[in-house]
């Protein structure tokens, strides 16, 4: 350094324009001290898990923290995070998840942040993370076989009204709305039954499946002359 440079220096030390190497030492450990207090959802995570011990969803839980968690969150406090943040994440979950393992992970983050805030260290979340909607309901689709069993017990049924909404559910021409209505069911979960007749709005295979019924007909049809013949 210069004299020069030097005698400027020290003017603006004196002038307190220019902090000292002692100040700027002093800023630097504080903020690291600042730094090393923010509980963040990595620290918030590890106190958690620590509280938690060797209980069974634990395991679960960290890899759902340490894999999706954390590359988002990891460095934030519960604070910082935003709606939009948290809604960026679902998407890109939504993506390459089932809706019920994106419900899971958001349920964790819920949890850290809930732990952390009732030991006060930490704030809630600035906002209501939205639920993530699960649809548990499963529909079974019939194999030809079965299509052709359930077609010659519908022809020896003795309850015709029974029969003949099975075959207009077969027919792919009403919807499992008007089918409930047809068979006074309460919950749509006892009409999802007959899904497997009828279920274009979810498959749009309505032609698919005529031609599966038409096939099934033939087959029977085609058992039934052979056995008259012999």
């Amino acid at each position: 350094m210069t004299a020069a440079k030097a005698g400027r220096v020290r003017t603006e030390r004196i002038e307190g324009r220019c902090k000292s190497r002692k100040e700027v030492r002093e800023q630097v450990k504080a903020a690291k001290l600042a730094e090393a207090g923010k509980w963040t959802l990595q620290k918030l995570w590890e106190e958690y898990e620590a509280n938690k011990g060797d209980s069974k969803s634990i395991n679960t839980d960290k890899g759902r923290f340490e894999k999706y968690i954390a590359p988002a969150f990891g460095n934030k406090e519960p604070q910082d995070i935003i709606r939009l943040d948290a809604d960026r994440l679902r998407v890109s979950l939504s993506k390459k998840l089932k809706p019920q393992t994106v419900k899971h992970i958001f349920g964790l983050l819920k949890r850290i942040v809930h732990f952390g805030a009732a030991r006060q260290l930490c704030q809630s979340l600035n906002f209501e993370i939205e639920p993530v909607k699960v649809d548990n309901q499963k529909t079974e689709d019939l194999n030809p076989e079965q299509l052709k069993k359930l077609l010659e017990a519908i022809d020896k049924s003795t309850d015709i009204e029974a029969a003949n909404i099975m075959r207009l559910a077969s027919s792919g021409k009403v919807d499992l709305y008007t089918l409930q209505k047809l068979l006074t069911h309460k919950s749509p979960v006892m009409t999802q039954r007959y899904a497997h007749l009828r279920d274009e709005a979810l498959r749009n295979a309505s032609t698919l499946a005529g031609q599966i019924i038409e096939q099934a007909v033939s087959d029977k049809e085609q058992d039934s002359t052979t056995a008259n013949a012999s």
